[in-house]
């Protein structure tokens, strides 16, 4: 499994799985870490979260809930985070973290609506034209003050 994801956007998915899943008397102590198709997905306590990502490999594996956002969270001003897992370790930046039951299969959780996105709704109608083309040309004569010559 590798995959490259906004490293703030898994720390808050990460917090959201913190709390316990009712009808349980405790929560979770693992989360399932899952990669498949453009997203990444964490699951615990009967919860599932997902945000896009760059998938380069597919897979799935499971890990400390609190241990993977701790670290996570001491790696602040960093944007993105490239997480490579494979067998019973998961690293990323200079971080080596244990895992168990590492798969390279992988399924999505779930269905999800697949919404395009497009700023056509910004793009003026017609044949675009350049700003300078655009621009009025004003002819000065000398009979307007402060043009002379």
């Amino acid at each position: 499994m590798r995959f490259t994801v906004e490293r703030l956007a898994l720390v808050k998915m990460i917090e959201l799985l913190a709390g316990e899943a009712s009808g349980r008397k405790r929560a979770d102590t693992n989360l399932r870490l899952t990669a498949a198709g453009p997203r990444v997905f964490v699951e615990a306590n009967q919860l599932t979260c997902g945000v896009e990502a760059l998938v380069l490999r597919e897979g799935t594996c499971r890990i400390k809930r609190r241990l993977l956002l701790l670290v996570l969270q001491t790696y602040h001003p960093r944007a993105h985070m490239t997480v490579d897992a494979e067998g019973a370790v998961l690293k990323f930046g200079t971080t080596t973290l244990p895992v168990e039951g590492y798969s390279p299969h992988a399924v999505a959780p779930g269905e999800f609506q697949k919404v395009s996105f497009s700023d056509a709704w910004l793009a003026p109608k017609g044949p675009v034209v350049p700003p300078s083309a655009s621009v009025p040309r004003v002819a000065f004569d000398d009979a307007q003050p402060g043009h002379g010559r």
